[in-house]
């Protein structure tokens, strides 16, 4: 980042500070977790919560659900993709990713959509070639919602980086004005 900002000059600095944090990570003076901590800075500090946060969920749940919540909010979403329809079917697909070594299942509730459980789509020769698009269950499911069909005329307001519309798109057999 130092690099993109044009600060060539302080990349090294940074680089060096970064690795000692990475290296004394397990010594930093983070708040401990309840009975031997307070509560309130556990959950603002070491869970990375803004304090009007913690202290608000602290007070109406309790402390375990809290810590739950914010276990949750830390954790990584899945890597989801959408099949492109028109260039492929989600059996077919399912197929080629594994031949990659590639699991995927289907997501809960997006028809088009799978959740990659192991490897890297990305990293396949399947990448860019139109197969599927690296899209979140929800942004799947906004296009579901449009329900566009062929000869549809739709004004996508919120349109970048263009997933929702390629998905509109695909769902109109793309034979819609998008």
């Amino acid at each position: 980042l130092t690099r993109r900002a044009r600060k060539t000059s302080a990349a090294g600095l940074v680089n060096a500070v970064l690795r000692g944090i990475s290296r004394n990570a397990h010594r930093l003076p983070l708040p401990r977790r309840p009975p031997e901590g307070d509560a309130l800075s556990y959950l603002e500090v070491s869970l990375s919560h803004p304090r009007w946060l913690a202290e608000r969920w602290l007070r109406r749940y309790g402390f375990d659900v809290a810590e739950r919540w914010e276990t949750f909010n830390n954790t990584a979403a899945p890597m989801t993709i959408r099949v492109n329809r028109l260039k492929t079917t989600l059996d077919a697909l399912v197929r080629s990713l594994a031949e990659h070594g590639v699991e995927v299942e289907p997501a809960r509730y997006a028809p088009d959509g799978l959740i990659v459980k192991s490897g890297n789509p990305l990293r396949t020769p399947l990448a860019g070639t139109g197969l599927f698009v690296l899209q979140d269950e929800a942004s799947q499911l906004v296009a579901l919602l449009a329900a566009p069909e062929p000869g549809s005329r739709v004004l996508d307001t919120c349109a970048s980086p263009g997933g929702k519309t390629t998905a509109m798109a695909a769902m109109a057999g793309d034979r819609a004005e998008i």
